[in-house]
């Protein structure tokens, strides 16, 4: 009797992805996955923005207006614009990166880890800068 593969699988107890456990993560492949994810949010941002713009009276600003009618915290404030500004700066440079590894450069391993590292210093800098604007001089 020919058994299904996954009957036959489960019966000779393997696993199910077997890769998963055998290969630990790589930051080419941990980057690879934030670069999905950030797109996500930030496709989500923009089309939230233009939702509002077109759909809530006022559009942006009075979006503006009525978030700020809540009187968050300045620190709340600051590490929301920090996360979406860090978002928008990764997926930017990373894209970069990535298109780069399209054009056949940065495919040495030595090389796809140094330009990780850059990508990532400079997305936590502009994530910071990002999350700052407008919030420097009441820090003075």
């Amino acid at each position: 009797m020919v058994l299904p593969h996954d009957a036959k699988n489960m019966k000779l107890k393997r696993p199910m992805s077997p890769h998963l456990t055998v290969y630990g993560p790589t930051l080419p492949a941990m980057t690879s996955i934030l670069q999905r994810i950030t797109g996500t949010m930030v496709t989500m941002y923009a089309l939230g923005m233009a939702s509002v713009a077109l759909f809530v009276p006022k559009g942006v600003t009075g979006l503006v207006e009525y978030i700020q009618s809540w009187d968050f915290p300045s620190v709340l404030i600051i590490g929301v614009k920090t996360i979406i500004a860090s978002s928008f700066a990764f997926h930017y440079l990373f894209g970069i990166r990535f298109t780069g590894f399209n054009l056949g450069k940065f495919l040495e391993m030595k090389t796809a880890y140094s330009t990780a590292y850059v990508c990532i210093a400079l997305s936590i800098v502009g994530g910071v800068a990002g999350g700052l604007i407008g919030h420097v001089y009441s820090f003075m």
